[in-house]
């Protein structure tokens, strides 16, 4: 299998102390000149710990310069430029890569992309490691990797993570509640797919896509009663404060 992969999934994963992952999972990387630049960059500011003089698993490639032409209109930067057309140079099976922009070029040139976070799914998968959301936590805090409360969902159900309850003991101020309307419906809450929040600058949540679903939105020191009562025990994914 030929893995191409651009900067993010090697600094994120490499930030957090599990570059390794990226060899087990896909033995030999190859990567473009800007990026190898990149990672070096990375190593002197001090973004991770240094890793590419035993890294014999990456390996480096030049890219042909008429192969970068094609590619000049997009707003992509010279790493992901070179990491786009060497995968597509050397036919890749696939190319890791996590910026928008940049994987839409390369799906545009039938390359199969992957990020870290599909990276790490298909590493659970495959017994390297035990959980996801561990991992995807410390991306989170300790390499500033961003993934949107959507994303983070359909990443955990991929990875069989998914559950209703998460406890966040730290924030107390903003409480979500989504189950069925059967189990949790009290009196005086909405049991329509869509609860707007109980103060201005709450996250509101829009269930319409799963069947006979209600969500609550309530602050657990401001809202209704019942919401409260609910918020001192549960609190969703999506609930997270703002």
């Amino acid at each position: 299998m030929t893995v191409v992969s651009n900067t993010s999934p090697i600094t994120n994963l490499a930030a957090i102390g599990q570059v390794s992952i990226l060899r087990q999972m896909y033995g030999t990387l190859y990567i473009p000149e800007a990026v190898y630049r990149e990672l070096r960059e990375g190593e002197h500011r001090g973004d991770h710990p240094p890793f590419l003089e035993t890294a014999d698993w990456i390996q480096v490639r030049s890219v042909p310069s008429e192969a970068l032409q094609s590619l000049a209109h997009y707003r992509l930067d010279r790493g992901e430029a070179e990491a786009i057309a060497l995968a597509h140079h050397i036919q890749a099976d696939l190319l890791l890569m996590d910026e928008r922009i940049g994987r839409r070029c390369a799906r545009e040139r039938n390359l199969r992309v992957v990020g870290v976070l599909g990276t790490l799914v298909a590493a659970k998968q495959r017994g390297i490691i035990a959980a996801v959301r561990p991992l995807l936590e410390q991306l989170q805090h300790q390499a500033g990797f961003y993934v949107s409360e959507q994303l983070l969902a359909e990443v955990l159900q991929r990875a069989g993570e998914w559950s209703v309850l998460r406890a966040r003991p730290q924030c107390w101020r903003c409480v979500g509640v989504r189950k069925s309307v059967a189990e949790l419906a009290p009196e005086g809450l909405p049991s329509t797919g869509h609860a707007q929040s109980r103060r201005a600058g709450h996250l509101s949540i829009t269930m319409g896509d799963l069947h006979k679903s209600i969500a609550y939105q309530a602050c657990s020191k401001h809202g209704s009663p019942a919401a409260t009562a609910l918020g001192e025990i549960v609190r969703l994914l999506w609930g997270q404060c703002r």
